[in-house]
């Protein structure tokens, strides 16, 4: 997660629903992981956790639908059949989240929104020199990020007779 996201999510815009669905995206690229792997888990790990992303917060749900699946896709190089089985499980975590969607779909109509102006944020507290902090953090994210790829190029170029999965490289098989 971008140092954006950590400071000016929570801490500006007050936005915890937004930071607290990031939780959710790991445990779901995890999910297709464990159906590569024929565990019927797996299946339930990405249904239980896209519904979870989906009512913690319907907009990163939304952008975030697509990425199993071509993760799927990529992965699976032989067995690109069982990538269905994520897009289903995909499926499955929205049919449990309409518990949640349903009555919020139906009931828009009664929300109302200001017109078009200026947005008003919780802490409203843009300076110069929040702003200079908010791009320092964006280049220590990017070379903390060109760290780690480097990192993770020499353990691949090294391992290549492994097939650890990158995201999930840290886990031991048992």
């Amino acid at each position: 997660m971008a140092p954006s996201h950590v400071f000016v999510d929570a801490y500006v815009r007050g936005d915890y629903p937004e930071f607290a669905s990031y939780v959710w995206l790991p445990a779901i690229l995890h999910g297709v992981e464990l159906v590569r792997s024929r565990r019927a888990i797996g299946f339930v790990l990405i249904t239980l956790s896209y519904a979870g992303l989906v009512v913690t917060h319907v907009v990163i749900g939304l952008v975030f639908s697509g990425v199993p699946f071509l993760y799927a896709l990529g992965r699976f190089e032989k067995q690109r059949s069982r990538a269905f089985f994520v897009l289903l499980a995909n499926v499955a975590g929205l049919a449990l989240a309409s518990v949640y969607l349903l009555p919020a779909l139906a009931t828009q109509s009664d929300v109302h929104m200001p017109p078009s102006g200026r947005v008003i944020l919780i802490f409203d507290v843009w300076t110069p020199q929040l702003v200079l902090f908010i791009n320092l953090l964006f280049v220590a994210y990017a070379i903390a990020l060109a760290g780690v790829g480097i990192v993770l190029w020499n353990l691949k170029s090294r391992n290549s007779a492994r097939s650890n999965p990158p995201f999930f490289s840290f886990v031991r098989r048992r």
